[in-house]
C-alpha cells in the first residue's frame, strides 16, 4: 500500500493551504515547541503525504495509525517519543479538521485545536465543543 502510494502520489505542495508553511516556520523558531505529526494514515504514507507537501521537515516526530488501534494510544506515544522533554498532555495542542481530532484530545487531557480544512464545517466541528475553533490556521501562533 505505502509503495503504490509513493509510485501515484502527486505533489502535494500545491494543495497545503494559506498560511500553513508560514505558521510551521513561525512555530519552528520558538524552542519551547515540539512539533509532531499524529495521523491515522500508515507511518510510510503519513511521511510521505508531508513530505511531498514539502513539510516533512517541520517534523520532529510522527506517530501513525499503524503503532496503535486506538487514536487516543497515539497521543501517549508521541508523549512518549518526546519524554526528554517532559510534555504533559495539559500542554499538548491537538490541531485537526474533524471531529474525531476534537475527541481525541478531550479524552487524552489535551487542548483540541479545530479547523476547517476538510469535509467539516466550522458548525460541525463547533458541537464537539473544542477549545479553539479557528477560521485561519494564522491564528495558532497567537493561541500557542
Amino acid at each position: 500500500m505505502a509503495e503504490y502510494f509513493k509510485e501515484n502520489a502527486v505533489n502535494l505542495e500545491k494543495f497545503v493551504f494559506l498560511n500553513v508553511v508560514n505558521v510551521l516556520e513561525e512555530l519552528q523558531k520558538r524552542d519551547d515547541l515540539v512539533l509532531g505529526l499524529l495521523t491515522g494514515n500508515v507511518g510510510e504514507i503519513g511521511w510521505a503525504k508531508v513530505e511531498n507537501a514539502g513539510l516533512k521537515d517541520s517534523f520532529k516526530l510522527g506517530v501513525f495509525g499503524d503503532e496503535a488501534f486506538k487514536r487516543t494510544d497515539l497521543v501517549s506515544l508521541a508523549l512518549e517519543k518526546v519524554e526528554e522533554y517532559n510534555i504533559k498532555p495539559k500542554d499538548t495542542y491537538i490541531i485537526g479538521d474533524t471531529p474525531r481530532d476534537i475527541q481525541c484530545a478531550q479524552e487524552t487531557g489535551c487542548i483540541s485545536v479545530a479547523i476547517p480544512t476538510g469535509k467539516y464545517s466550522s458548525e460541525e466541528l463547533k458541537k464537539e465543543n473544542p477549545d479553539y475553533l479557528l477560521t485561519d490556521i494564522i491564528e495558532l501562533i497567537d493561541i500557542l
